[in-house]
């Protein structure tokens, strides 16, 4: 699967901005395994069903969600189109800006709660850094294959995935050092 098939390519600005909320984003992860109603993810999210109606709603008119089959003919849930999307910062700057705060504030929280409270399951988080030397080409080329060599263990396309395998959230994100 190539790199964009999986993903969702944002090149509208105003879909850009729309998917930059908080809320927004917690409802694509709840949504990330299954179909669930505006009630189930409210239940997930810690929002009243109504904002979350609102919020997929919102996400729809963008196309991040849409209507999934109702088991029963009564639920409504919704589900992801894609399982990622990714977007440039030359369609707006501003707005990708934007976003990546918006996923890097969700990031930093997840990390800091983790550390607060380690599940004994995984004892320390895998951590590494350093400092790389490259254009902003390269570094996207480097993401890239980051992505690739990633690619095989996301949740859900993992077949084979030994018995005692977690769902564990992996991040990398570059920016200029020494400014």
């Amino acid at each position: 699967m190539s790199f964009t098939h999986a993903q969702l390519e944002l090149t509208d600005p105003r879909a850009i901005r729309a998917v930059a909320h908080p809320v927004r984003i917690e409802l694509l992860r709840a949504l990330s395994k299954e179909p669930k109603t505006a009630t189930e993810c409210a239940e997930l999210v810690g929002e009243s069903p109504q904002s979350c109606s609102y919020h997929l709603r919102t996400l729809a008119k963008y196309g991040f969600v849409e209507r999934a089959e109702a088991a029963n003919g009564k639920e409504r849930p919704w589900r992801k189109v894609k399982a990622g999307m990714r977007w440039s910062a030359h369609t707006d700057p501003e707005a990708a800006r934007a976003l990546a705060a918006t996923f890097l504030d969700r990031d930093f929280r997840l990390l800091r709660g983790y550390l607060a409270d380690p599940a004994e399951s995984w004892p320390e988080p895998m951590y590494s850094q350093t400092t790389l030397r490259i254009t902003y080409a390269e570094a996207e080329a480097l993401g890239e294959k980051v992505f690739a060599l990633l690619e095989p263990y996301f949740t859900g396309k993992r077949a084979d995935a030994p018995e005692d395998a977690e769902d564990i959230w992996f991040v990398t994100f570059g920016v200029p050092y020494d400014r």
